[in-house]
């Protein structure tokens, strides 16, 4: 792939001065003091146009999270210099990674690149997918995934990853981030490695198989894949999910790692076996899980007893934790199986909507999850079920 498929995705590279570098101000929350260093500086510089952006961005979710909505461009006077002030920084800051992808400076392009994708995230942007499958095209302008792993600074993509992957769930099979649905489990693995993801706590082994029920979905619907072949494999891929061994995944130095990582292993299990429930035809999951009773009896209390015990397990580990958005995905859902109006349904309902709300109330949380709760209390209102009728576009996450 020629840099012109690159400069499709929206980047040219442009001369621009190195910036200046700057203090990580005090005046920045703790938590976003330490994704700032990790995100924007590149060496031992920090970049003056990326700090802006991030200040600003903050600023803005500040003013929505006050107003308990989400703050767009244009719709209040009070915040109209802030907007224009992001729009400066974020051109910058564009700027700036035109800069590096043109030079070749992979790890300050990938941090560049997750940057982007996170100021988005945070002031409810609209390019996040531009900017997704902009540095997709990157990778394969390099070389493909093997160059990039080849290469010290890998770990920057591996951020941008979980990301891409959270929010292609809660995006249409058709409109999807595709560009590393080529990459094998073993690419996949190298990309990942042993460091648990603080939005996504997951084991590797897990989040492939969660990878695999997302592109299904997606080649299903561009009609890559028949549903037969998704039938075929529906037993093997929830057997692989069901028969991972959270015990041994959790092993850690102290007993209250051990407790911890073996409640996210096992939220996280019940959640991508809930989510190949909801989002794989019925066939497939009828496949997995036969019964002699009626079909549609047997679907819908599998995915009944899961969601119980996920959202069980969720309300327990829920009140324990600092970081209460890396449960946003499986709150997400648990959400789309809680639709119904029966009392057990409702109960969950609230739950999830407490969380979800108070979760994105947290001075580090971004937009998408008031995202994903809207899209969820409108689901419920109109008595949906299906997961495409949930997230019929594309939904940060």
């Amino acid at each position: 792939m020629d840099l012109g498929s690159v400069k499709r995705h929206h980047y040219r590279p442009v001369p621009l001065m190195v910036p200046p570098a700057e203090e990580v101000p005090p005046t920045l929350p703790a938590g976003r003091k330490k994704r700032f260093s990790s995100r924007v500086r590149t060496g031992c510089t920090v970049c003056r146009p990326t700090f802006l952006c991030l200040i600003v961005c903050d600023a803005i979710a500040a003013a929505s999270r006050s107003r308990g909505r989400l703050i767009r461009r244009g719709e209040d006077p009070a915040c109209a210099g802030l907007w224009r002030s992001h729009a400066r920084y974020l051109l910058e800051h564009i700027e700036l990674l035109n800069r590096y992808m043109s030079r070749d400076m992979r790890h300050a392009t990938f941090q560049s690149f997750q940057a982007t994708i996170d100021f988005d995230f945070i002031v409810d942007g609209f390019m996040w997918q531009a900017h997704m499958n902009g540095c997709f095209a990157y990778v394969e302008h390099v070389g493909g995934i093997a160059a990039v792993l080849d290469k010290p600074g890998s770990f920057e993509l591996c951020g941008l990853l979980y990301r891409v992957m959270r929010s292609n769930t809660t995006t249409p099979a058709r409109r999807q981030v595709a560009g590393y649905y080529d990459y094998t489990d073993e690419q996949f693995r190298r990309l990942l490695g042993t460091t648990l993801d603080p939005t996504t706590p997951c084991p590797a082994e897990l989040v492939l198989r969660l990878i695999e029920i997302t592109r299904l979905r997606f080649e299903i619907g561009a009609g890559l894949t028949l549903e037969a072949q998704v039938v075929h494999r529906a037993p093997t891929l929830f057997g692989e999910i069901e028969d991972f061994d959270v015990a041994a995944w959790a092993e850690g130095p102290t007993a209250a790692v051990v407790i911890a990582r073996i409640q996210y292993g096992e939220i996280f299990q019940l959640a991508i076996k809930l989510y190949g429930m909801l989002a794989l035809p019925r066939s497939a999951v009828l496949a997995a899980y036969p019964d002699d009773g009626e079909e549609e009896e047997e679907e819908e209390r599998s995915r009944t007893l899961t969601r119980r015990k996920l959202v069980q397990l969720l309300g327990l580990m829920y009140p324990t934790i600092k970081h209460i958005g890396s449960l946003q995905w499986p709150f997400v859902v648990a959400g789309v199986a809680a639709a119904g109006t029966g009392v057990d349904a409702v109960e969950d309902q609230k739950f999830i909507d407490k969380c979800m709300y108070a979760i994105w109330r947290q001075p580090l949380s971004d937009c998408s999850t008031f995202h994903c709760l809207r899209k969820l209390r409108a689901f419920w209102q109109l008595g949906q079920t299906e997961w495409e009728e949930c997230f019929y576009e594309p939904t940060p996450c």
